[in-house]
């Protein structure tokens, strides 16, 4: 599975250059809106909680963070392929 350096979950993101300031759309004060999120790091937990069911919604092994057999077949892919290549990408 993937993983981060554990600075991407305690150092506040503060922005570079002159995009110093990130705006996404999100709720704000009960309604959508554009809200600011400089100054955020990720909450490790819900993270991982993400990567997991993102993982299974694609149809790759949420532990090695592979894709799973059925996954490559239905690309037309096989399981020697990945291995011979020691990994995807």
């Amino acid at each position: 599975m993937v993983h981060f350096s554990d600075y991407i979950y305690r150092v506040p993101f503060k922005g570079s250059g002159n995009f110093a300031m990130y705006y996404l759309p999100g709720r704000v004060k009960g309604r959508w809106d554009y809200m600011r999120v400089d100054g955020r790091c990720l909450d490790r937990a819900k993270f991982e909680e993400f990567k997991t069911r993102f993982y299974d919604l694609e149809g790759w092994d949420t532990r090695s963070g592979w894709p799973k057999k059925k996954t490559l077949e239905s690309l037309g892919l096989s399981m020697s392929q990945v291995n011979s290549r020691k990994g995807i990408g």
